[in-house]
């Protein structure tokens, strides 16, 4: 949903909703769970904006915990760890963005290689 200045915000009752399917726990049986949850009230008691949103996972990373643990079961099913772990090593060595699409070049012919 939009607010009249046309950034998008959710509803309290949403989040909490997302972050009970997300964890695929409910509030009320985890209590870091309801950690997180009051600490997102106490900050945005009515409704979230996506950039505060995007702020709060900053400072709050386990709310991104279940999708952090996809992504690395995901990485050892797909290719492999080594593979992953060489490409992020290079991915955090790239400063410009000309070097990135080198990189991105580079990874293309080494899929096809494969």
């Amino acid at each position: 949903m939009n607010d009249p200045s046309g950034v998008l915000v959710v509803k309290y009752e949403t989040m909490i909703k997302t972050l009970e399917v997300v964890h695929k726990k409910k509030i009320g049986t985890s209590t870091s769970l309801q950690r997180m949850a009051d600490g997102l009230k106490e900050r945005f008691p009515f409704e979230i904006s996506l950039i505060n949103f995007i702020s709060w996972c900053r400072t709050t990373p386990a709310i991104l915990s279940p999708a952090i643990i996809l992504q690395l079961k995901l990485r050892r099913c797909i290719l492999g760890e080594r593979f992953w772990v060489h490409h992020t090593c290079l991915r955090s060595q790239l400063v410009k963005d000309d070097n990135k699409v080198k990189y991105i070049i580079q990874l293309r012919e080494k899929l096809k290689a494969i």
